[in-house]
């Protein structure tokens, strides 16, 4: 008798256990929510601070709120880039992190560019650095929409 209610004591929660899986419904990828109007890919300047900029649209029915990442691709020495993003400007040293900073943008809106700004100052220094500017909506990285620039300072220089 004690072993069956041994059994039964260890089997019962078990049973249980298996019968509360997960049921909760996951939602559906509704598919991209941003999408670019405009983007500027490629910079070149002779001198001076080189400006890369990009128009954003909400295409999804509801409010998406966006977050930026910006990633060096390649900087050439003495170049630093500087991101204007929902208002703030963030030095360099918020390369290849996600910002706090976020843009609200309810459906069929397009940022302006005061909602984003790239800049890059070539210092002087002539070469060709490439960075790319990754949108997240909604903190969903599978969504997210992003554009590569590069900028090109001095002359003589291609790709």
């Amino acid at each position: 008798m004690k072993k069956i209610l041994t059994i039964i004591a260890i089997v019962l929660p078990l049973i249980y256990l298996m019968s509360c899986k997960d049921n909760t419904v996951q939602p559906k990828n509704d598919g991209p929510v941003l999408e670019f109007v405009s983007k500027s890919d490629t910079v070149r300047a002779m001198s001076g601070l080189m400006i890369s900029n990009a128009e954003i649209k909400n295409i999804s029915s509801k409010q998406v709120i966006m977050k930026l990442k910006m990633e060096i691709v390649s900087l050439t020495t003495g170049h630093s880039p500087l991101v204007c993003f929902g208002g703030l400007c963030l030095p360099p040293s918020y390369v290849d992190k996600l910002f706090s900073q976020e843009i609200i943008l309810t459906p069929g809106q397009v940022s302006t560019p005061l909602n984003f700004t790239a800049e890059l100052d070539p210092g002087q220094k002539h070469g060709i650095s490439v960075i790319r500017y990754k949108f997240i909506p909604d903190g969903d990285t599978t969504k997210a929409i992003s554009y590569t620039t590069t900028y090109i300072a001095g002359t003589g220089l291609s790709l």
